[in-house]
């Protein structure tokens, strides 16, 4: 997650310091929603066609989003500005729907929003770590005057996103416990759609049929 903040208060500095004033971060930038716009649907159709459980897709989609600064330390160029965004792109939409379908399938009944809530706290948090470590990175590497060394500020801040990949890993036996299975496989049960037409009133065939 630390990511989605370095792409918003350290690579647009970075750009304009290693390209010029007039570099177009901004057309980079846009391309995560775009991605995000296409590819969500369709991954996610492949994960629920592939019945990928939630460790799995967790996992996959943090370490594409995390080894993703390793593409501007290699091609320090617009070329390599455009792999990285898009590999954040690409994990952010491997990921994302799933950590937020994950938030709501291992909440008790009632306490969902208190559940998707916490799943945003890490985002959050990470603003505080991330603001000081961009303006420290920009000042050593990439100053406003002075040489941009931008391959070695974007290995830094790879080496900062990938360690969390791997603490995910190594956790992955706790954190996704049989139980959270269990739990979401209610979710796809009859008794859920028997569940969802009681609070409706009695009213869900009804609804379906329209």
């Amino acid at each position: 997650m630390m990511n989605f903040h370095h792409m918003n208060v350290t690579f647009p500095k970075y750009f304009l310091r290693q390209f010029g004033e007039d570099a177009p971060f901004e057309l980079v930038l846009a391309i995560n929603p775009i991605v995000i716009i296409f590819l969500v649907p369709a991954v996610t159709y492949l994960i629920d066609l592939w019945r990928l459980d939630y460790g799995t897709v967790l996992v996959v989609g943090s370490l594409i989003s995390g080894v993703s600064p390793f593409a501007l330390a290699v091609l320090n160029s617009t070329q390599g500005a455009i792999v990285w965004m898009v590999m954040l792109s690409l994990g952010e939409a491997i990921w994302s729907p799933k950590l937020m379908e994950m938030s709501v399938a291992v909440a008790p009944e009632g306490r969902e929003g208190t559940y998707m809530s916490l799943t945003s706290a890490p985002l959050l948090i990470s603003k505080l770590g991330v603001g000081g470590l961009s303006g420290a990175l920009l000042t050593q590497f990439c100053p406003e005057e002075g040489d941009c060394h931008g391959s070695m500020m974007w290995t830094v801040v790879g080496c900062t996103t990938c360690p969390l990949t791997l603490v995910l890993l190594l956790l992955r036996s706790r954190l996704f416990v049989p139980q959270d299975w269990a739990v979401g496989a209610q979710y796809d049960s009859p008794s859920l759609s028997q569940k969802e037409a009681s609070i409706g009133g009695g009213k869900g065939p009804e609804y379906g049929a329209c």
